[in-house]
């Protein structure tokens, strides 16, 4: 077997190496397509679902704390008590309107539209017999501002509170579909 000349070898590395960057080459572009594919994908998933999700859960915690306040109303008998937890109610309900307008503009499709709107609704509707339990402690029937609070307005908030829930877990759905 005679030897393989000098320069026959040369240009068989020359050409295995060209190949092996090649080959390189594209897997790296590749990586770097696939990154960006999947940052972007991280980015939407973000900036649509996760916010409405997170937002969701804040109006939540917040509707809890308003009707704890309201439960004090009732609950306490000194009037600057009384004036505290009326105030600390609409400070959380300027809270769920802010993040309720979050969802608003972020929600995506037709059927979150409508949990938004619906929980919207529901919330406004809450604060009719917010302002009815108020006006009832103001006057000094305490009692019939309690039967308010636990029986339609605790109902009231068990709805909106799984309105709320509703517009959660339609968001994570979306971030699931991702």
């Amino acid at each position: 077997m005679q030897p393989l000349p000098k320069e026959n070898i040369a240009r068989k590395l020359l050409l295995s190496s060209i190949f092996l960057i090649c080959v390189f080459l594209f897997f790296g572009i590749y990586t770097l397509w696939d990154n960006r594919t999947l940052s972007s994908l991280t980015r939407t998933i973000y900036n649509h679902p996760l916010v409405v999700s997170n937002a969701s859960l804040r109006a939540n915690i917040a509707i809890t704390k308003m009707h704890r306040n309201m439960k004090d109303v009732v609950l306490f008998q000194d009037q600057n008590r009384i004036q505290s937890s009326i105030h600390k109610a609409n400070a959380e309900e300027g809270e769920v309107y802010l993040y309720l307008n979050i969802v608003r503009d972020t929600i995506l499709g037709d059927e979150g539209q409508a949990l938004e709107r619906k929980a919207r609704e529901l919330f406004s509707d809450w604060k009719i017999i917010r302002e009815e339990v108020i006006g009832l402690v103001r006057s000094g029937d305490r009692e019939k501002a309690a039967e308010i609070t636990i029986g339609k307005g605790a109902a009231h908030v068990a709805v909106l509170e799984s309105q709320m829930l509703g517009l959660t877990n339609y968001a994570r759905n979306k971030a699931t579909l991702f």
